[in-house]
Order: structure tokens, then C-alpha cells, then sequence
């Protein structure tokens, strides 16, 4: 089993990141954040670059997923801000002439798509890790050399517990959609009422 960031996530971040460079002149609020969170990420994993490639320490390579994981809080940030440019993007598309405006519309619909496909495949593997009594994070394949982390109570397949992640997904999306009913709501009652 793959253990990395997830195929949709990084597809996710690099969308963004495209969107927030390419259109800046849509996104003048959140670019800004998005080069800080790049910079960020950047100095982290190229310190731990040079503690394991330059001053030849193994324990940064070996154990990449503990040093690099201090990156992780700016790859979220970067990827959850495509629900903001989708909404941006719809905005910007009722203004655009007829031949643009398709991009635009499938422009945010890519960024919708992507951000629930993460959020399911982030699911996904929050379910098969919890199944598991051992994982080793390994950055080559072949050798058995890693952060490893020993679960005593692994959760089965028709657990309570199961059901209980699966709720609080649910819960945590539900309180999301509740905080922005109004923007929501006007969202769609601006677009009715043109």
C-alpha cells in the first residue's frame, strides 16, 4: 500500500498552484498565500535535502515522512484553497464573454472534482491505515528502513469506531457547508436572478 500524499492531493496542489499563477489577476487575495505556503514548503524539504544528501545523515532520508512532515499544514492549505478559486471562478465566468466562459466553468468544476476527490481518497486510506497493527513509512520500496509506527488496537472492518470515522467525516462536512449557507445562498440566488 502506498502511504504518500495521494495521487487526487498532489493533483489538487499543483492545480491550484497553476490556477493561483496563471489567473492572479482572479486570485489577487489568495496568491499571496500561496507563494508563502510554497516558500515554506520549499525551505523545509530542502533542509532536510541538505541534512541527508550534502552533511550525509541517514535519519532525514530514511525517516522523510517525520522531517518532511512539518510541510504538510501548507500542502493543505494550498489544496483547500481551490474552493475559493471555484467560487472565484464562477464569479469571473458570468462576466466573460460566451467563447471564455466554458473555461472558466470547467475550470472550477476541475477544482471541485479535485478537492472531493482528495477529501474521498484522504477517507479512503484514513480507513485501510486505522485497519493496520504496523506501518512503516519507507522512502525506497526495497529497504526496510523507515519511520515506523506500531498500532496495539487496530479497528476491523464492521467496528463501531469505523462508523464513527465515517460520521465524523460527515459531521466535519456538514458544519462546513453550514458556516458558508449564506454565501452560498447568494451565490445561487445572484445566478437565478441573472
Amino acid at each position: 500500500m502506498n502511504y504518500g500524499l495521494g495521487i487526487y492531493f498532489a493533483a489538487a496542489i499543483a492545480f491550484s498552484l497553476f490556477l493561483g499563477f496563471l489567473l492572479r489577476k482572479y486570485f489577487s487575495k489568495t496568491v499571496i498565500v500561496d507563494l508563502i505556503c510554497l516558500v515554506t514548503i520549499t525551505f523545509i524539504v530542502s533542509v532536510n535535502t541538505v541534512l541527508g544528501a550534502v552533511l550525509n545523515l541517514n535519519v532525514p532520508y530514511f525517516s522523510a515522512l517525520k522531517y518532511d512532515f512539518q510541510a504538510l499544514p501548507f500542502l493543505v492549505l494550498i489544496g483547500a484553497s481551490l474552493s475559493f478559486k471555484g467560487i472565484s471562478l464562477l464569479q469571473a465566468a458570468k462576466l466573460k464573454a460566451a467563447s471564455k466562459k466554458w473555461v472558466f466553468y470547467l475550470a472550477a468544476a476541475a477544482a471541485v472534482i479535485l478537492l472531493v476527490a482528495s477529501l474521498f481518497s484522504s477517507m479512503y486510506y484514513v480507513n485501510a491505515i486505522s485497519k493496520r497493527d504496523y506501518l512503516q513509512y519507507r522512502v525506497e520500496p526495497q529497504v526496510d528502513y523507515g519511520y515506523a509506527l506500531l498500532n496495539p488496537t487496530p479497528i476491523t472492518s464492521g467496528s463501531q469506531l469505523m462508523a464513527i470515522q465515517y460520521l465524523s467525516f460527515a459531521i466535519v462536512l456538514t458544519g462546513l457547508l453550514w458556516a458558508s449557507r449564506h454565501k452560498l445562498k447568494w451565490y445561487f440566488m445572484r445566478g437565478n436572478a441573472q
